[in-house]
């Protein structure tokens, strides 16, 4: 094996390793918060939305055998009409606390929440979230938007992944902007002919995506999910889940938050 190699290895060991070390827990638990406008509130039942995109992100840490849960602390409506204004505009808005959604701003510090995401229905956005782009942890790239319209898919573990400093794949928009490290790219590849990429890459695909991180060490149906030292998504969230894990803390912990049921379900967004 190159000696590249073999130091990325272990860089990689250590890397799982010493995070669960540093907090004395089996698993690092980061609170997120969902919440969303008037019009999508009218348009959807949005605390199964909400749940869906919660269950198929910790689905996508579970495959990528990551011990990282996102744990739902608040979710609900907000005194937010979105007008006539774009959902990308919004988002702008939501990130700097403008007008109305500095209410968000609030409610995350009331509930101790480390990541945010906001569900819009005007055009505008699919998805968007903070970047890192080697800039490190930061509690104010916290935030993501969806446009509700596309939230049968598990937009969600994507956009988060971002605030998690995990970038798209090699070549594809963007690839560089959201990226904690050089590795923190998705992956695509081949199996039998038919292409399939992990959750980071884009345009997301209902036949080709796999609900996983890009991780060299995990295989699907016999081939890599990832590359070393170029397409490492698992061991960028294990190396800054920590630090976001640390942005909020949470008021109160005498009783515990109930466990996020295991399987995510998919809905149907008209």
């Amino acid at each position: 094996m190159p000696l590249k190699h073999v130091q990325y290895t272990i860089a990689a060991i250590a890397f799982l390793l010493l995070p669960l070390a540093a907090t004395g827990q089996d698993t690092i638990y980061i609170d997120g918060m969902i919440v969303w406008s008037q019009q999508a509130d009218s348009a959807e039942d949005m605390a199964k939305v909400s749940q869906y995109q919660i269950n198929a992100m910790n689905t996508a840490l579970r495959n990528t055998n990551l011990p990282v849960k996102i744990r739902l602390v608040y979710s609900g409506k907000i005194d937010y009409d979105e007008g006539t204004i774009g959902s990308d505009v919004s988002y702008q808005n939501l990130k700097r606390g403008a007008g109305k959604l500095s209410e968000v701003h609030r409610l995350r510090d009331f509930h101790g929440a480390d990541l945010v995401c906001l569900i819009l229905v005007n055009p505008g956005l699919i998805g968007r979230s903070n970047s890192w782009h080697y800039a490190g942890p930061n509690p104010q790239h916290a935030f993501a938007a969806l446009r509700l319209k596309y939230c049968d898919n598990p937009l969600l573990a994507h956009e988060w992944g971002h605030n998690l400093g995990c970038a798209h794949g090699h070549g594809e928009s963007q690839s560089t902007q959201s990226d904690a490290h050089e590795f923190s790219h998705g992956y695509r590849f081949s199996v039998g002919g038919t292409e399939r990429r992990t959750i980071m890459c884009t345009p997301y695909s209902t036949t080709k995506t796999v609900l996983q991180y890009s991780s060299p060490f995990l295989f699907y149906e016999g081939v890599p999910t990832g590359a070393e030292g170029s397409a490492d998504n698992a061991l960028s969230i294990m190396r800054n889940a920590p630090h976001v894990a640390q942005y909020r803390h949470r008021p109160n912990l005498e009783h515990p938050l109930p466990e996020t049921p295991p399987e995510a379900v998919p809905v149907s967004v008209q």
